[in-house]
């Protein structure tokens, strides 16, 4: 909610991203939260929002996206901070994962496996799941795209989630074809492919971060992701990203700065919070 959006080329002033998105109604998406306190200034900025507008709170919708390690541990919380508005508690699997990352990122035992490895069975995705699942029944509120089959029968009702679980640690490989998957996927996100979604973007440069960060990000095969190593294959990734574009008419430059840019962000000592915290230029 907080992060300034530069690009507003109404004022010189930067502004709430949340609320410069042009809509035919007053529909919001309420994200990227780490407690309750943040819900709560969301509720009293839409209160003095229908104030002046002499509107009813019945006007107004908000999606809550439960998708940072804080907001999960108090979804509860967030759900009445926003209850005159909420219609719908969403699920961000990945954006948890993405927050679970920078939330322990200076731990080397909480480093994550490959994105092929993290699934609806994950411990800590089917616990956080059935966390959202089950506030959603008790509150009588829609839940979107929790990441298991429970969501379609009863199974979950009834189990008691405790913190542990959410914070289990997921196990499994590192392998050069992930470490390649994820560079491929920053790339292409930072050299602006809108088909890449910007949290799995944000989670694959993490990972990135993360492996060459800590010496438990050692590959299935024994190597260790290595910076002489990591640039390698960011070239390679990059050659061949240069060379698709080529063939298509499209000009490589893009895919080079995204390169260098995605080599100076995974390399740094301290993660980067949000790629959008990065200083960026309006083209044209």
């Amino acid at each position: 909610m907080f992060l300034p959006e530069t690009a507003d080329i109404r004022s010189s002033d930067w502004i709430v991203p949340a609320f410069d998105d042009p809509g035919l109604a007053p529909d919001y998406e309420a994200s990227g939260m780490d407690s309750c306190s943040e819900a709560r200034e969301w509720g009293q900025t839409l209160c003095d929002s229908l104030e002046r507008e002499s509107r009813e709170p019945a006007t107004v919708r908000v999606n809550i996206v439960i998708d940072t390690v804080g907001s999960t541990f108090e979804a509860e919380e967030i759900l009445y901070a926003l209850r005159d508005f909420a219609v719908v508690l969403q699920a961000s699997p990945i954006g948890f994962l993405f927050s679970f990352i920078k939330a322990f990122c200076e731990y080397p035992e909480f480093i994550l496996p490959d994105r092929a490895d993290l699934t609806a069975s994950t411990p800590c995705i089917r616990a956080y799941s059935q966390h959202l699942l089950g506030i959603a029944d008790r509150r009588d509120v829609a839940v979107l795209n929790a990441w298991s089959d429970d969501a379609d029968d009863s199974t979950w009702q009834g189990t008691r989630i405790e913190a542990a679980d959410l914070l289990q640690v997921p196990r499994g490989r590192i392998t050069e074809n992930g470490v390649r998957s994820s560079m491929r996927e920053a790339l292409r996100y930072l050299a602006g492919d809108t088909s890449i979604d910007r949290i799995d973007a944000e989670f694959a440069r993490a990972q990135l971060w993360q492996w060459l960060r800590h010496e438990t990000g050692v590959l299935d095969s024994g190597l260790i992701i290595s910076g002489f190593l990591f640039d390698a294959w960011l070239e390679e990734e990059r050659e061949n990203l240069a060379g698709t574009a080529a063939r298509k008419g499209v000009d490589a430059e893009p895919i080079r700065a995204a390169a260098q840019e995605l080599a100076e962000i995974s390399k740094m000592a301290v993660i980067v919070p949000f790629l959008s915290c990065r200083p960026y230029r309006i083209p044209g």
